[in-house]
């Protein structure tokens, strides 16, 4: 869950999980999700199926996870059996909705991920803060021994000379 990955990345497409209950580009919600189209997954900022990423951040995450073996592409997979299933929540490169957020986490579970990942960020004028309506989506993958990993920072102006990174 991030600002989305560019799917036909040619070191990421061949793991790029569609979604088997879908079928791709006949305007209806086969799998009766409220997601019309969703075969390449959602941008839940958007509410389309529109994944193209607003930086690389998404992207990366992804190629980190898990990209292609000796293709001289500066990277090796760090998980070799994955497939992603992108979901994208930012506005903007430092704004996502808690509620973007939830809803992605929930389109997580019922898509049966194993892992979800969550990288949040802002910058000053939106700080991102752990919002208890967060306790019982996360519980419920928790439940269902879904992994959730979750990395956040926020960028922080203290005045107009200084600024620091809170983790």
């Amino acid at each position: 869950i991030d600002d989305g990955v560019h799917i036909k990345h040619s070191d990421l497409k061949e793991i790029i999980r569609h979604n088997p209950w879908e079928i791709q580009w006949n305007w209806i919600d086969d799998d009766k999700n409220w997601y019309v189209d969703d075969y390449y997954w959602w941008n839940f900022e958007k509410n389309s199926t529109k994944l193209a990423p607003i930086t690389s951040h998404g992207t990366t995450i992804a190629w980190v996870i898990w990209a292609t073996t000796n293709n001289w592409q500066r990277i090796a997979w760090i998980s070799p059996n994955v497939k992603i299933i992108p979901l994208a929540v930012f506005s903007t490169w430092w704004y996502a909705k808690d509620t973007d957020i939830i809803s992605a986490i929930q389109y997580a579970i019922d898509k049966w991920a194993n892992i979800i990942n969550l990288s949040l960020w802002s910058d000053s004028t939106q700080d991102f803060l752990y919002n208890p309506w967060y306790d019982n989506i996360i519980k419920k993958a928790y439940d269902l021994w879904i992994i959730v990993v979750i990395a956040a920072w926020n960028w922080k102006k203290v005045d107009d000379t200084t600024s620091i990174w809170i983790n």
